[in-house]
């Protein structure tokens, strides 16, 4: 831990520190640290060539540059109700200029800083602290006699707390000109630092070590915090201060103390305040309490030998020389670079060290180390490893209670392990007779289950029956006796559909063809037909067959087909459907007879003949300006009635008519016929 002998409670008393000397490398140190508080500390002041704090009534002023040869500073306040600035100073801050003036200054204050410095007289620490503007600086702000030296420092008492205050530095010259000034507004209030964070203290086998946090520098907000104090109180409640030297304030790194005068069996309660550069403090913070102990760990066992033996692995050692030690743990390794496993449940006396492992088994090469524990639960670290390596030729026995069950579509197998100790792992194997298997795995560990759900390429399949075995496997990769179990697989699995399905016109029935499903197991199939929104089974006389004839189809309807595939399972398909089929004939229907036209007031009226046929839909009419002209239709829909009245028909026209089906195919014609005059 860096530690420094300063002591704000002595700076203005001149009180001085004998040990001044054993602190001069840590206080180069600490001067490096504190460059982080130099940077910011002009936060406390609106100036940017002084700074102001506050303690108590009295208002400290720090000149952040020595004046330079020939300038003097005077310092002035305006106080509230006051309309000018009244001059503090009869006379002015100015820097020393000889050696007498340094000792006469500093006091008893000379003979630490001159160690710390490493100077070897007044004159030659004069100009170290004149133009080592940082150096300066820090000890104006450690030691207020080195301020004052400088010309640098100034502290004013009687303030009214709670009022505000402007104070203003002017740097003049030989001539008693003006030639910089500057203000601040100082109110006078006190702004302690705040406490540390997160005090803890834990035991190390060197003592007691505390640990704390505390923020980082905060520019702008009047972070003057540089030191920390410790104290503790024992169990008789008294309260002491366990450093002589500051503990300083380190930006960026962690935050040490060891503890090393605290007494075994003793319980402490830890406290800490942070303290600024004026000697203001923080509120305490507490950690504990902490009973201190013996956390120092015997050392290692020495001697320790194994033997191989029919009972299993044979250890001894011999006993640790420390009077506390109370037992013994034995570690095993099965492996160099494996983790140790503890393998003594309960410990091994001190008085016996002694112990046989009863679980080693055959064929693995163990390493063995042995660790002492003493009265307060420490334990040392391991002893030397030694190797070891039995062996045996039995194989290991057949597993037990094999059973095969079905979960989410894959095989489970779980059995139970045989007694042998010297077990390495299973090997699981699969065929569809007892006679011819492969294996599936042979894995290391007592797993005693295995899940198979096949490979991409020799995939499980639905409804197959498989054979299945587990042989155990003893640490010399030794099979032992197989157990088997058969199981036969559910088919749940929907055959894969039909190939492209087709339907055309034969005559008055629909032939539907498609192509068979590619699954092995498809075994049937099933037709819909679909007459818009009605949807009917065709029946299937043979099942595998791939072509059905629809006779029950009326013409002028339109129709689709599907169908699914079912295997022996009764899965079914997802179905193909065929194209929109319109159901019609090619036969046109009978000419219509005795076609005739009149004229009437209406228009002409045609009338004919009925025509006889099963699917006749109507009749068209035809009109042409000649009689061997181009007929043009003049009805939209088909006629239902034997007659038809041509509003704008004339006597110039003629007429014929056509007899339609429902496959919308159309008769011959009769001759045409001209509209004449007569009775309706």
């Amino acid at each position: 831990m860096i530690r420094h002998s300063f002591d704000p409670s002595t700076q203005e008393s001149g009180g001085a520190n004998p040990s001044a000397a054993k602190g001069k490398n840590t206080m180069r140190t600490w001067i490096w640290l504190f460059s982080g508080f130099l940077a910011v500390s002009a936060a406390r002041a609106d100036s940017g060539d002084f700074l102001t704090a506050v303690r108590a009534d009295t208002v400290f002023l720090f000149i952040r540059e020595t004046p330079p040869v020939g300038v003097v500073c005077h310092v002035e306040r305006k106080g509230p109700g006051d309309r000018a600035f009244v001059r503090m100073t009869q006379n002015p801050l100015r820097p020393a200029v000889s050696g007498a003036q340094v000792s006469a200054i500093l006091g008893d204050h000379y003979s630490t800083i001159q160690a710390q410095l490493e100077t070897v007289s007044p004159e030659q620490m004069l100009l170290r602290l004149r133009f080592d503007t940082f150096t300066s600086m820090i000890y104006s702000m450690l030691y207020h006699p080195v301020g004052t030296l400088l010309g640098r420092f100034f502290k004013m008492p009687g303030h009214e707390p709670g009022n505000q205050y402007v104070y203003r530095v002017l740097w003049m010259n030989r001539d008693g000109e003006v030639i910089r000034a500057r203000e601040s507004e100082v109110r006078i209030k006190e702004n302690p630092p705040d406490p540390p964070d997160n005090l803890r203290v834990r035991l190390t086998e060197r003592g007691v070590a505390v640990e704390w946090d505390y923020p980082r520098w905060r520019p702008g907000r009047g972070d003057l915090t540089v030191q920390f104090v410790l104290t503790r109180k024992t169990s008789a409640g008294i309260w002491e201060r366990i450093h002589d030297r500051i503990l300083l304030r380190m930006d960026g790194l962690a935050y040490f103390y060891a503890d090393p005068l605290a007494e075994r069996g003793e319980t402490y309660i830890y406290a800490m305040k942070a303290v600024d550069a004026l000697g203001l403090e923080s509120e305490r913070v507490e950690a504990g309490p902490l009973t201190v102990r013996d956390i120092t760990p015997p050392s290692a066992p020495a001697g320790l030998t194994a033997e191989s033996g029919p009972g299993g692995i044979r250890l001894i050692w011999n006993q640790n020389p420390e009077l506390d030690v109370i037992a013994y743990h034995v570690y095993r390794w099965e492996g160099i670079s494996e983790d140790s496993v503890r393998i003594n449940a309960d410990p091994v006396s001190w008085e016996d060290p002694f112990f046989i492992d009863e679980g080693a088994v055959t064929g693995v090469q163990y390493y063995y180390g042995v660790s002492a524990v003493d009265r307060e639960g420490n334990e040392s670290v391991r002893s030397n490893r030694i190797a070891v390596f039995p062996t045996d030729r039995t194989p290991p026995g057949k597993p037990m209670n094999l059973s095969a069950g079905l979960e989410d579509g894959m095989v489970v197998l779980t059995w139970a392990p045989p007694a042998d100790t010297d077990l390495w792992g299973f090997r699981v194997s699969r065929g569809f007779d007892e006679a011819n298997q492969y294996i599936l795995s042979e894995k290391a560990g007592l797993n005693t289950n295995y899940s198979d759900r096949g490979t991409d390429k020799t995939p499980l399949r639905p409804g197959g029956r498989y054979f299945y075995t587990v042989k155990a496997l003893d640490t010399l990769r030794r099979a032992g006796e197989p157990a088997g179990v058969w199981i036969t697989l559910p088919d749940r699995e929907a055959p894969d559909q039909p190939g492209g399905i087709l339907a055309d016109i034969e005559g008055e029935a629909v032939r539907i063809r498609w192509n068979p499903s590619p699954s092995l197991d498809a075994a049937g199939y099933r037709v819909i037909r679909h007459k818009g929104e009605i949807a009917e089974e065709l029946k299937m006389e043979e099942p595998g067959r791939t072509v059905l004839f629809d006779r029950a189809v009326q013409k002028g309807f339109t129709y689709r087909y599907s169908v699914t595939a079912r295997d022996t399972a009764g899965n079914e398909s997802a179905p193909v459907t065929s194209a929109p089929l319109f159901m019609r004939d090619f036969d046109p229907p009978p000419r219509p007879r005795f076609t005739a036209a009149r004229l009437t007031e209406q228009g002409v009226r045609i009338y004919w003949e009925l025509v006889v046929d099963f699917d006749l839909a109507g009749y068209h009419v035809y009109r042409s300006v000649q009689a061997t002209g181009i007929f043009e239709r003049i009805t939209v829909f088909p006629v239902t009635d034997l007659e038809f009245v041509d509003f704008s028909g004339t006597p110039d026209h003629w007429y014929r008519v056509r007899a339609v089906d429902t496959s919308n195919n159309e008769s011959e014609a009769l001759e045409a016929v001209k509209a004449v005059r007569g009775p309706q």
